[in-house]
């Protein structure tokens, strides 16, 4: 798995295989999952991501690995 914070758009991008993506799905405003075309997820987007996740802690746990 793969962690991608982009600071710019207030964004976390948790990536869990490089496989390609056939459909994305907004599953709650902000939260979008990108799935294969057999249904497996492929990457969980986190959008205005300083306002729901504690992004200080998560970016230190993210380096310290």
């Amino acid at each position: 798995m793969k962690i991608l914070h982009d600071p710019d758009l207030n964004a976390i991008t948790l990536i869990f295989s490089q496989d390609p993506i056939e459909t994305s799905e907004e599953t709650a405003p902000g939260i979008i999952i990108d799935y294969t075309e057999h249904g497996q997820i492929v990457s969980i987007e986190i959008l205005d991501a300083s306002d729901r996740l504690p992004l200080p802690q998560l970016l230190a746990s993210i380096s310290a690995s």
